[in-house]
Order: structure tokens, then sequence, then C-alpha cells
């Protein structure tokens, strides 16, 4: 995998769901509206912060799973040995999520 931005910008002139195009706005709001599918589309979980060096980050939207994998920074190279993940919680997983961990 390739860890990439996830901002981006590009201006189409037909209907897609992710940008303008035909919609009249680059918002992500239709009117008074928010548009849940196009946020659903480009509002996916992500590693914000990884204690280490990350190996695999990825998001699979059919099965809702999110993995990240990374080797862990020792103490003195990262004090805090803290990762944050933003899991859009309330949209990908609304009746909650599990958390696997492996420190081999």
């Amino acid at each position: 995998q390739r860890f990439a931005s996830h901002i981006y910008w590009q201006y189409k002139d037909y209907k897609d769901i992710t940008s303008s195009g035909g919609y009249g706005s680059l918002t992500l709001y239709k009117g008074s509206h928010l548009q849940e599918e196009k946020l659903h589309t480009i509002a996916y979980p992500y590693a914000q912060i990884v204690a280490g060096k990350p190996t695999l980050m990825s998001y699979d939207r059919d099965s809702n799973t999110f993995v990240l994998e990374f080797i862990a920074a020792s103490a003195t190279q990262w004090p805090n040995n803290t990762s944050l993940v933003h899991l859009n919680s309330h949209m990908h997983y609304p009746r909650g999520f599990r958390i696997w961990t492996n420190l081999a």
C-alpha cells in the first residue's frame, strides 16, 4: 500500500459523486441537506498518527474493515507510544467496532 494523502481536487463537468460536476456546488451540501452518499465516499478510516513505521493501511468498503499494520517504535523513539486512527465511527460503525491487536 502507498500512504498518500486523502486530499484531492479535480473539476469534472459530469455528475461525479465525489466532486462538483453537474451538482453546481463543491460542498457536501445540496441546499441545506447533507449529501451523505458523497460524504460516505470520501470520508473513510485512516491513521492520523502511528507510533512506529506503518507497513500497511487499507480500508475495504464492502466488508467495512480497516487494517493498520506497523512496526512499533521503541519507547525512546516514540515516548508517548500513541497511535491515532480516525474511524468516522458514526458513519461507518454506528453499532460499534472491534479492535484486534497483536504485539508479536
